[in-house]
């Protein structure tokens, strides 16, 4: 393993960065690393240990041996339970136009790199459910770079299934926008139950919808349930039922109505593990991921004409 000498891209903090970091985490997965995130960098507080960042590799790679083998058995149940063939599963998970880059922070005592407030071109924005994850940007643009950041927990060693795992969905086929506010995720007064129609959607509404997008794709890629009403990121039933209503007015046509379907069946209550009605909900929303990766690293949401126009003939006539 070598290490260089560099700074954090987003706030100029002097660390040490691993090189090849993509060669070693995809060691002994052979061909399936194309399901890994393409650009990863590795950033390393110059107080860690040596051996403690080449033993998180290993632990790294071979946690993402399996996880990437599960994804695989998983994309064969999606296929055979939804009109997702298996070739455009492979297009949808392996090559999509706008990836998100993966930046792992291994900080000293763990935690998101601290980074001084007030400055408008650079900084990180905190998950709002998981605080040591978050999206970074540098530029003060409408277009700035921005990079997936995840830290261990404060206190914590590094959890493979949500700091490695679940981040390398997201960073592979489901980026998290930059415009996520955590406080529109959290304000309880924000919801899409009341919302009547696409042409009633507030900026705050668009954000949850995309957001919610990001959060079932990764979670039905990796059977991955929660502790919420409906055992998915939408913890509201209600809610969960009108972002497929809303999603099928506003994208007709790519099985979002199958979707609604489901979700009343199922009285918007899933189980990622082992039922495949997940798989239906969720496939309409794999096919719109690609088009709407082109906002990632968009300072505001989309309004409702550019989140159609997003959406091209090329992805209704795949349905």
């Amino acid at each position: 393993m070598r290490m260089k000498t560099s700074q954090l891209p987003w706030c100029g903090v002097p660390v040490l960065e691993v090189e090849n970091v993509r060669e070693w985490l995809s060691r002994g997965i052979g061909a399936d690393e194309r399901y890994l995130p393409r650009a990863i960098q590795l950033f390393v507080d110059r107080a860690v240990p040596v051996g403690d960042v080449e033993e998180f590799l290993v632990r790294a790679s071979d946690y993402l041996a399996g996880e990437l083998a599960s994804r695989k058995t998983r994309l064969r149940r999606i296929s055979r339970a939804t009109d997702l063939a298996s070739d455009e599963l492979e297009q949808l998970l392996t090559a999509q136009e706008h990836p998100q880059r993966w930046a792992l922070c291994f900080t000293e005592h763990g935690g998101l790199p601290a980074v001084a407030g007030g400055r408008r071109d650079r900084g990180v924005i905190p998950c709002s459910s998981m605080r040591n994850h978050g999206v970074a940007w540098l530029g003060d643009g409408d277009r700035p770079e921005t990079w997936l950041v995840t830290a261990r927990k404060p206190g914590q060693g590094w959890d493979m299934d949500s700091d490695i795992g679940h981040e390398s969905a997201h960073a592979a086929f489901a980026p998290v926008p930059l415009f996520v506010d955590p406080g529109v995720m959290e304000d309880v007064g924000v919801s899409l139950v009341d919302v009547d129609g696409p042409d009633a959607l507030d900026p705050q509404h668009v954000v949850r919808m995309l957001y919610f997008y990001s959060e079932l794709a990764v979670v039905a890629v990796r059977g991955e349930a929660r502790s919420t009403n409906t055992r998915l990121p939408v913890d509201d039933p209600e809610e969960l039922y009108q972002l497929m209503k809303l999603s099928e007015l506003l994208f007709p046509g790519i099985g979002f109505s199958r979707a609604r379907v489901v979700c009343a069946r199922a009285h918007s209550y899933f189980d990622p593990n082992e039922s495949d009605e997940i798989f239906e909900l969720v496939a309409p929303i794999l096919r719109l991921l690609p088009n709407l990766n082109r906002f990632v690293d968009a300072v505001r949401p989309p309004d409702l004409a550019e989140l159609r126009e997003a959406v091209n003939t090329s992805v209704l006539s795949s349905s």
